[in-house]
């Protein structure tokens, strides 16, 4: 192999180590702040520490006839809360079933893989049984209104199935980490909240989310590109090379 080859192959190589669109990045969203309550129909945005896409978190709930409804998104210093019809939103205000089902919908400006989320349990005697769905998995983006949607009606809004996450009894002022199941394509849409189904004592603060980075696919393209045009020189190279030394 020519020199010129080598140095191709050198170049190549760096760029797929070094190039962040073509390697997971994983993001760390943290979601606790100085105590707001908030207000109905309101939304936060955050920025990973070290950089990357924004996310939108706004608050919803499930009111009597099974539709969902806006809520206040408050924020904590454990974390994010809803505050529903006729609750008093004043601090350390959980995102809880006991009443209302309610949810927190994150919204992120490029696609990203969510693996686990971070929940604070303020309450003595409450479970933080879960349940979520990931959506928009086409990219599609923010500011997704939800009002007047049934649990059922997801599916149209571009969500997938349901998920699950059994909690445990937690003491007052416990943490726990909950695994959400990997999509390898990405999504831009997390809808979470207390347990849907069974006991409603359910509750917790939605302290920070974790998440993969998804390569983009006009870097995956150019980079095949590059991959091809690389092999087609190292082949060239090759033959040149053994027609100099035929006789």
């Amino acid at each position: 192999m020519s020199m010129t080859s080598l140095a191709r192959f050198a170049a190549l190589a760096v760029a797929l180590v070094l190039c962040p669109a073509l390697r997971a990045v994983t993001f760390n969203y943290d979601f606790t702040g100085s105590p707001n309550p908030g207000s109905v129909g309101n939304s936060l945005i955050f920025t990973p520490v070290a950089g990357g896409p924004t996310i939108t978190a706004t608050a919803w709930y499930l009111d009597t006839a099974g539709t969902l409804r806006q809520a206040a998104l408050g924020i904590y210093a454990n974390g994010l809360s809803v505050c529903s019809l006729g609750q008093i939103c004043t601090n350390p205000n959980e995102t809880d079933n006991s009443v209302y089902r309610e949810f927190i919908l994150l919204e992120s400006s490029t696609l990203i893989d969510p693996f686990t989320v971070r929940l604070y349990d303020g309450g003595s005697s409450s479970d933080t049984d879960a349940t979520y769905w990931l959506g928009g998995f086409n990219g599609q983006t923010q500011a997704l209104n939800l009002t007047g949607a049934t649990v059922a009606g997801l599916s149209a809004l571009g969500f997938g199935s349901r998920n699950n996450d059994p909690g445990t009894d937690l003491c007052s002022g416990c943490f726990r980490s909950a695994s959400l199941t990997p999509t390898g394509t990405g999504v831009t849409k997390l809808l979470f909240g207390a347990a849907l189904t069974g006991d409603n004592n359910d509750s917790f603060l939605f302290t920070s989310l974790g998440a993969n980075s998804v390569p983009e696919p006009s870097s995956i393209l150019l980079f095949a590109t590059a991959a091809c045009g690389f092999l087609t020189i190292l082949k060239r190279s090759r033959r040149s090379a053994n027609g100099s030394h035929n006789p």
